[in-house]
């Protein structure tokens, strides 16, 4: 395994698990330090997660003759109009072609990269993200996430969003709606963590929300909390496949998303779930509507649940390197 040693406890490489640090500050400087032991190594198949390793290491196994499957998990770095996403597009398109084969997290994102990127379908597959083994059931919490907030009753409905807080994960339209609703008591809680975020508490003050929306640091514990809201919302631009968002689905949360075709295909696989245009008025009326549904009672089927587990998504892996190394 070549990895990074910048890593979270929760994604942590397991101890038994040998891995190579490459040791560069830009995947640019690490192409020469990546070739050198792939030619050493010699591996019957090397596999990619990342979108900017994986141009690099396309470029590598193609003058290596080696095979090499990549993994796409987003298309936010892609889907922009200024010129350096127009670059990585083309660059992507261009390579993406030239790999084995070609992972996406969802349907539709493999539909998008056929679409966009040109790549032929035969050479895309679909394997979700393995997110029902994310978090042990029989250990969640359920906290009051109405102590975040000030003035509160028991009409009180909190809503959780965990996101990343830059451009692409989150909405000011979100923030405006949220102030916007009197009809029913509504809090938000956003948490996450980023570059955008004192500029997003910034807004919030000057915009008076600050009472009704509470950020939040990152927290291991997040699995709890999205068990414990009233409702879930993801406001992203852009998605491969939300893991926040289908964990509130694997809860049976009432949730509500953006527009998107990732999160609506999240949203009729488990027949639950709205999504709303990014406007104020939407997004109030959508808020509106999820909250004064009915709780949600039926189970998630058995075969759903298992699409998104260990053994059923590890098991399409497993199958797919087979066939390439053959």
């Amino acid at each position: 395994m070549v990895a990074t040693n910048k890593i979270s406890k929760f994604y942590q490489i397991p101890k038994n698990v040998n891995y190579i640090n490459l040791n560069s500050k830009r995947l640019i400087t690490s192409f020469w330090k990546a070739f050198k032991l792939f030619r050493k190594l010699k591996p019957n198949l090397v596999f990619s997660t990342l979108w900017y390793s994986n141009l690099l290491t396309i470029v590598i196994c193609r003058i290596l003759k080696t095979k090499c499957i990549v993994r796409e998990a987003g298309l936010d770095y892609r889907s922009g109009v200024t010129f350096t996403n127009k670059i990585f597009k083309l660059t992507t398109s261009l390579l993406y072609r030239r790999a084995d084969k070609v992972i996406a997290i969802s349907d539709s994102l493999n539909k998008n990269i056929q679409s966009q990127l040109k790549v032929k379908e035969s050479k895309i597959l679909t394997i979700y993200n393995p997110v029902e083994s994310y978090f042990d059931r029989s250990i969640l919490k359920q906290y009051d996430l109405r102590e975040h907030f000030n003035n509160t009753t028991n009409q009180t409905y909190v809503a959780l969003s965990a996101i990343r807080f830059d451009d692409i994960k989150f909405s000011y339209k979100l923030f405006l709606a949220i102030k916007e609703i009197n009809k029913i008591d509504v809090r938000l809680l956003l948490v996450g963590d980023g570059h955008k975020k004192d500029e997003i508490e910034e807004f919030l003050f000057q915009n008076q929300i600050d009472e009704k929306i509470i950020l939040l640091n990152w927290t291991e514990k997040i699995y709890s909390l999205i068990n414990s809201c009233d409702l879930y919302i993801s406001s992203s631009k852009f998605e491969g496949l939300g893991n926040a968002y289908l964990a509130a689905h694997l809860l049976n949360k009432k949730c509500l998303s953006s527009n998107i075709p990732a999160s609506n295909e999240i949203n009729r696989l488990f027949n639950n779930g709205d999504s709303f245009n990014d406007e104020v008025g939407d997004i109030m009326s959508k808020i509106e509507k999820v909250i004064s549904q009915p709780e949600l009672t039926d189970k998630i089927p058995t075969e759903i649940l298992k699409m998104f587990s260990e053994d059923k998504c590890f098991g399409k892996y497993q199958e797919i390197f087979s066939k390439v190394i053959k």
